[in-house]
């Protein structure tokens, strides 16, 4: 709290003037040692030697003499008095300053003693603010230690940031470097692989379309087979009374039907060993393909 003592001492200290009075003083001894000063130089100018004037020569000396001091400190006491008139005029602005802060100074005391006078009315108020700078020091405490927490979380990101990006620049590098062979391989050697490939791929075209062909002859011969086969069951139906005895009769059907089963089977194995070569030669391709790419 401002102390009050020493706002009601400001308050009544006087405004003083005696800097002033001094000053004019030291001025007027000044001006005399100055004139005493300047005869005594004007009497060690003259001749040791030299006759002494007459005393109307003197005297015409010394009123010159005495005149051109006259005029001399006649502007000089003009330049003093403008100047101790400025410092009277400041020495009055600066009195009504500290009078005004001395009516500050007293309405800040009232102010003071009304607060204080506030502050004692108010119950448990001691123990308030007591309780506030413990908050205060136990926040201060945890701010410290989750600065400590911040700084070290800082750090771990810090260096997985890094593993991580020497993992990425590793990474980068090895992809550089297949690029770099990539580059350096020979277009020419590729453009004639993968025209030997087109080439490879247009015959197992034809060989597929052959095969094809095959295979619509075979469901071809298999419907005219399963034509054929249903001619001789409605033949079987009309002649089986014909048989002795239905045992022979059975017999010829099952020998039928093996056959039929047969020639289903042939033509199945047929397709698959077409479908086989065909995945065996577009393999072959494409190892043929990799492999030279690799070399």
């Amino acid at each position: 709290m401002f102390p009050i003592e020493l706002l009601r001492r400001l308050s009544q200290k006087p405004v003083r003037k005696e800097g002033v009075v001094d000053m004019k003083r030291i001025l007027m001894l000044a001006l005399v040692g100055a004139f005493l000063g300047f005869l005594a130089l004007a009497q060690e100018k003259e001749p040791a030697e030299a006759n002494l004037p007459a005393a109307e020569e003197e005297i015409t000396v010394m009123e010159s003499a005495f005149g051109e001091v006259v005029e001399f400190f006649s502007a000089f006491i003009a330049e003093l008095k403008g100047a101790i008139a400025a410092l009277n005029a400041e020495d009055e602005e600066l009195n009504a300053k500290y009078q005004a802060l001395a009516v500050q100074l007293k309405d800040a005391e009232a102010k003071l003693i009304q607060l204080k006078m506030v502050c004692d009315q108010v119950p448990g108020l001691s123990d308030r603010v007591a309780a506030v700078e413990e908050t205060m020091k136990s926040l201060a405490d945890a701010l410290s230690s989750h600065s400590e927490k911040i700084a070290d979380l800082t750090a771990q990101l810090e260096k997985e940031v890094k593993d991580l990006l020497a993992q990425l620049s590793a990474q980068v590098a090895d992809h550089e470097k297949r690029i770099k062979r990539l580059e350096d391989q020979d277009l020419g050697h590729l453009q004639r692989r993968v025209l030997a490939l087109e080439q490879a791929v247009q015959a197992l075209q034809a060989k597929i379309e052959n095969n094809r062909a095959k295979i619509e002859g075979f469901e071809a011969s298999l419907a005219d087979l399963s034509a054929r086969i249903g001619s001789l069951e409605a033949q079987m139906a009309t002649l089986s009374d014909g048989f002795v005895s239905r045992d022979e009769f059975g017999s010829f059907k099952a020998e039928t039907e093996a056959k039929l089963q047969e020639l289903q089977g042939a033509l199945g194995g047929a397709q698959g060993i077409a479908i086989l070569a065909l995945l065996i030669a577009l393999g072959s391709l494409a190892y043929m393909f990799l492999g030279g790419a690799g070399g």
